[in-house]
């Protein structure tokens, strides 16, 4: 069985169109990590997400701010799920 190629980036918007489609709510980490206080979103060369520094001590896991930022966020999706 031959694989299909897919272009770098698309299969993280798969989730948003069917979600768009039947409903259903999605929870991003990697979306919230990437914006900063401001909401300005940090991405590479190629538009890829990357994770601000601000929500982070090492650079690859959440700081005690980028998890209270994680934490908000739950919060509010599943407020708005619950009406």
């Amino acid at each position: 069985m031959k694989h299909r190629e897919i272009p770098i980036g698309s299969c993280s918007m798969i989730p948003y169109g069917f979600c768009d489609c039947s409903w259903k709510s999605s929870f991003d980490m990697a979306d919230i990590e990437s914006h900063n206080a401001a909401g300005i979103k940090l991405v590479d060369g190629s538009n890829r997400e990357l994770m601000c520094s601000e929500w982070t001590s090492d650079g690859g896991h959440l700081s005690l701010d980028g998890a209270q930022r994680v934490a908000d966020a739950w919060w509010w999706l599943m407020a708005r799920i619950a009406g």
